[in-house]
């Protein structure tokens, strides 16, 4: 037998649930209702309870007012929460949702800085095989965790059937739920079902000995985050809005993963259970694939670059005739070409540049040899050594009969370097803006 009370009292000295404002989620029924009534025996907490109204029976008037008196007599303020189901992948998820979501405001208004949440050892273990049979890894094997954020699970240990004599004995009534019997929800059927039928092979004692491996799992869950951080923080840099990840190959394959999913999660999707991304990620060559929540990633040798999926780009402006000095528009901005004072970066020397020149798009595998740089490169790749965003690597350059002059976001090429004589002041502006100023990608 497992002690309700004992677990609450152990949850109060670890420090999982230390004394101070404590909100307790209770929805009527007898493991939440067991809860409200042992945390007020135990004491040491200041205590509310927040009942969530889901609208739907019995989750509304019956559940409200079961809490609202359960409350009444233990002299607790009650909150009771109204919530709208939103997105989720079925509805047992959808109501998850808006249920943490509410008990989570509510605690931020009210000030309350833990949750408790009457989860038993028999929720525990549902929610274990339920992972188990979609191949989750450690992490889902772990099952829930005891302090998650604000919430706190303290009878993860005590098994269902000892928290419901406990409150059987004290006379509490809870509300039925009647959709806990329902077979179409995969939970029911793992309770009402499969538990049963492991306690006629393996005898009961399996129960306590699952949840003990279901903490193990949890423990070297935590192991392999810490492992997978040490190697994030090294192999991983931010270069504009993309992440390079490098040597993963030299640490062991389940912390390479690790590393992979946060390296997801930083930009912004959460593989949570997405096996088919992984290894997406992992088998990816020197070409790019494109990989759900709008990412995309490609190999470099040893580098892997993961960043948001390009958007499609506009057909590129037509080409522009300059025929001498004055301004000309393509696309959106507006590319002035004035003798040279002395005040300008961009500078091309007159006598090496002769007009006409051309305003127009960077062309596929072209090349040059940017100024100061060296030897000749392609412009994709000047682009990508200087961090140059995806989206504003199609141009304008200004070529003349040679080729390539000056790259807008990069700068002149070698060839027209300015060294004496006339030159040429290159300056850059969005459509409308009249001021002289260079843009900053120019300066």
């Amino acid at each position: 037998m497992t002690d309700p009370l004992g677990a609450l009292r152990a949850a109060q000295t670890s420090g999982l649930m230390p004394p101070g404002r404590l909100l307790i989620a209770c929805s009527g029924g007898a493991d939440s209702l067991a809860l409200l009534h042992a945390a007020a025996a135990v004491g040491g907490w200041d205590l509310g309870a927040a009942v969530v109204d889901h609208g739907l029976l019995p989750h509304g008037g019956p559940a409200c007012r079961a809490v609202e008196a359960a409350a009444g007599q233990l002299a607790l303020p009650v909150f009771v929460l109204p919530v709208v189901l939103g997105d989720g992948r079925g509805p047992e998820d959808r109501a998850r949702r808006a249920r943490l979501a509410a008990l989570e405001a509510c605690a931020r208004q009210e000030g309350f800085p833990l949750i408790a949440l009457a989860h038993t050892r028999e929720d525990q273990l549902e929610t274990v095989l339920m992972r188990l049979a979609e191949g989750a890894g450690v992490r889902g094997l772990g099952g829930m965790a005891a302090a998650r954020g604000c919430l706190r699970r303290p009878w993860l240990g005590v098994s269902r059937a000892d928290v419901r004599d406990w409150g059987a004995a004290r006379g509490l009534l809870p509300v039925v739920d009647e959709s806990n019997d329902d077979p179409r929800f995969l939970r029911n059927r793992i309770r009402h079902e499969l538990l049963p039928a492991f306690d006629r092979v393996f005898g009961p004692g399996w129960r306590g000995a699952a949840a003990a491996s279901a903490e193990h799992a949890r423990q070297a869950d935590a192991l392999l985050d810490d492992l997978a951080a040490r190697v994030e923080a090294t192999a991983v840099r931010q270069v504009g809005a993309e992440l390079a990840v490098r040597g993963l190959s030299s640490a062991p394959p389940v912390v390479g993963r690790r590393v992979l999913v946060r390296v997801l999660r930083r930009l912004g999707t959460a593989p949570r259970r997405d096996r088919t991304t992984l290894a997406a990620l992992e088998a990816v060559g020197p070409g790019s694939v494109d990989l759900p929540g709008g990412l995309r990633a490609r190999r470099a040798g040893d580098t892997l670059w993961l960043g948001p999926r390009p958007r499609p780009r506009s057909p590129a402006p037509e080409a522009v005739l300059v025929p001498g000095p004055g301004s000309y528009r393509w696309g959106e901005v507006l590319v002035r070409v004035a003798p040279d004072d002395g005040t300008g970066d961009q500078r091309v020397d007159a006598a090496a540049a002769p007009f006409p020149w051309t305003l127009r798009a960077v062309a596929v595998g072209e090349r040059v040899h940017l100024l100061g740089a060296p030897g000749r490169k392609r412009v994709a790749r000047l682009f990508s050594d200087a961090g140059v965003p995806a989206s504003a690597r199609g141009g304008p350059v200004l070529a003349d009969a040679q080729g390539i002059v000056w790259i807008h976001g990069l700068r002149a090429v070698e060839r027209v370097r300015h060294r004496s004589g006339p030159a040429w002041r290159i300056e850059v502006h969005p459509v409308g803006e009249s001021s002289g100023a260079l843009l900053a990608s120019d300066a």
